[in-house]
């Protein structure tokens, strides 16, 4: 790629935090939380992100955590015509509720590449073909020998990136024979008085060993790198520095760079960096998505087609993970969006899911920090955009400050659907919970 092309699409900016950062429900706030919060009905800093090519010769922009815009692409998709009404369900699970604890949201970084400034008015929606009933966590609409062989396809992809030639052959796959699909069939029909779903039989995963490598693919297109012996390396990737982050991403994006081929514009993120109830800072996080495109396409990438680090206590790696959700979409079509305008009216109007703990009633008067974001989880029916809210709730939780006495903000997440409410059942949705 010519570096002209590449600057272009040099993406840097914005706005806020991975859909996975949860705060535990203090247990000062039990009382105020609500079994099964609903969706009101619809009707009625950002550090700086790297494009790094060659990988080997990557340009380090601002680190600072500060809000950033530079170079921001202007969205160009325009809607399709006669699109479906989809449904806007979310689920947060039972870990407590998604928040960060941060002297200011500032302080928080995110290398999303969306910024209010591309006047993004339209993005895909797509369908979740490996979508997971929320109860049973059982596959529901997908042929299990289908999907078990586009497994390990993407396995046998990802292992040639490290060099390892596989066949489907050399694969564990851990898929039921007829024999054993005919009784496990019997036993769901005897339980449940019905026919196990399409996807009853798929695997979790498939996986390869080799001496240094355990390699494994999950069901929804993930691929993990487990090193059997953690790689120990000459950076700190867990530093409280941001600049000391952005020198253990170069090395380990120029380390792994075969892991990256199969992006045409790789391009560093660093996320992350609140701050624990002592007042010390938690990690950041590493990521490298394909910018590639338009910037519609950025977004979508950064969600849906990525690779993350992971180290342990002692600073050595010992998990890469290639993401590739964007293999479990099919495409709806292109939606229309609401404007940042109006989510934040519908947001101050108390029209909004979310799995912060607050009181019935509750309406945010303003917010933190905005971004569009695709929530792209295995029970979650579409992969949609939402306009995620970061909202000051330390009072309304009664979240105390630091233990050492210093003050700290808790900021909590609230979702607004992005897609225009006339494409949206009208329906209450939204049946995260929280302990």
């Amino acid at each position: 790629m010519k570096d002209e092309t590449r600057a272009e699409k040099l993406l840097e900016a914005l706005n806020d935090t991975p859909d996975d950062m949860v705060i535990a429900a203090a247990p000062e706030n039990k009382s105020k939380k609500r079994g099964v919060p609903l969706w009101v009905k619809i009707g009625s800093a950002a550090a700086a992100v790297v494009a790094v090519g060659g990988i080997a010769t990557a340009v380090l922009l601002n680190r600072s955590l500060g809000n950033m815009v530079s170079n921001c692409l202007q969205g160009t998709l325009t809607a399709d015509e006669n699109l479906p009404k989809i449904t806007a369900a979310l689920s947060h699970g039972t870990m407590g509720f998604e928040g960060i604890m941060v002297p200011d949201i500032s302080d928080y970084a995110s290398g999303n590449p969306w910024c209010e400034e591309q006047n993004i008015t339209v993005m895909p929606v797509y369908k979740n073909r490996v979508m997971k009933d929320q109860e049973s966590s059982v596959l529901t609409d997908i042929d299990c020998e289908e999907l078990a062989a586009e497994m390990k396809s993407v396995l046998i992809e990802n292992a040639a990136l490290l060099g390892i030639e596989l066949t489907e052959a050399d694969i564990e796959d851990n898929l039921p024979s007829p024999e054993e699909r005919e009784k496990m069939a019997q036993g769901y029909y005897e339980a449940f008085r019905q026919e196990p779903p399409k996807g009853y039989f798929t695997p979790q995963n498939v996986n390869y060993e080799t001496d240094k490598y355990k390699i494994s693919t999950d069901n929804d297109f993930c691929t993990t790198i487990n090193f059997k012996e953690p790689v120990s390396l000459p950076v700190n990737p867990h530093s409280a520095d941001i600049d000391e982050v952005w020198e253990a991403a170069t090395y380990l994006t120029t380390e792994y760079s075969d892991l990256l081929k199969n992006m045409e514009n790789p391009t560093i993120s660093i996320d992350g960096g609140d701050y624990s109830y002592s007042g010390e800072r938690t990690w950041f996080e590493i990521r490298v998505y394909d910018a590639a495109g338009i910037i519609e396409q950025h977004i979508e990438n950064y969600f849906m087609k990525y690779v993350q680090f992971y180290c342990d206590d002692n600073n050595d790696l010992y998990i890469i993970r290639i993401f590739r959700t964007d293999l479990a979409g099919e495409l709806v079509g292109n939606y229309p969006l609401l404007t940042t305008e109006e989510a934040a009216e519908m947001l101050k109007n108390g029209e909004f899911a979310t799995s912060v703990p607050v009181s019935e009633g509750y309406k945010p008067e303003s917010y933190g920090r905005v971004e569009l974001v695709y929530r792209t989880g295995i029970t979650d029916e579409y992969f949609i955009p939402y306009y995620k809210f970061w909202v000051d709730v330390t009072e309304e939780i009664g979240a105390e400050g630091w233990s050492s006495g210093e003050v700290a903000k808790t900021y909590g997440a609230f979702y607004i659907p992005a897609v225009r409410p006339e494409h949206l059942e009208d329906t209450q949705t939204y049946d995260g919970r929280f302990n």
